[in-house]
C-alpha cells in the first residue's frame, strides 16, 4: 500500500519545514537548500554501498544537478528551490520506486515523495510571502 509511507514522509517533511521556518528567512532558505542536496546525497550513498557503477554514475549526476538547482535557488529565487524539490519527486518515482531497495526497503522512495512535496510547498509559501534569495 502506497499511503502509509507517503503520509509518513509528508509528516516528516512538515516537521522539517516547521523547524526551518523557525529561522530567519535567509537561514530557512539555506536549510531547505541543504536538505535538497542531502536528499540526493543519500541516494548516492546507497548506490555507493550497492556497488553498481551505473547507479553510482546516475546518482552522482543527480547530486550535481540538484546541487546546481539548490545553489540557483539560493542565488536567484526560492521558486527554483521549490522546483528542485518537486523534481526530486520525479527522481524518486522514475529511478527508485520500482527498483529493488535492498538496503532501505521499498517504503523509502515513497516516503521521499511525501517529504519532497511538503518541502516544495513550504518553499512556495516562503516565495509567496515575498522572501527572495539573498544576494
Amino acid at each position: 500500500m502506497l499511503y502509509p509511507p507517503i503520509l509518513t514522509g509528508a509528516v516528516l517533511g512538515g516537521i522539517f519545514a516547521v523547524v526551518a521556518a523557525q529561522r530567519s528567512p535567509v537561514r530557512e532558505l539555506r536549510l531547505l537548500a541543504l536538505g535538497l542536496v542531502s536528499a540526493a546525497v543519500i541516494y548516492l550513498g546507497l548506490a555507493l554501498v550497492n556497488g553498481n557503477a551505473r547507479w553510482l554514475a546516475l546518482e552522482a549526476a543527480g547530486v550535481a544537478g540538484f546541487g546546481v538547482v539548490a545553489w540557483l535557488g539560493l542565488r536567484i529565487s526560492p521558486w527554483l528551490l521549490a522546483l528542485g524539490w518537486t523534481a526530486h519527486v520525479f527522481w524518486d518515482v522514475a529511478f527508485h520506486v520500482d527498483q529493488p531497495q535492498t538496503l532501505i526497503g521499498a517504503w523509502y522512495p515513497l516516503g521521499c515523495v511525501g517529504f519532497d512535496l511538503i518541502v516544495a510547498g513550504a518553499l512556495l509559501r516562503l516565495s509567496l510571502r515575498g522572501h527572495s534569495a539573498p544576494a
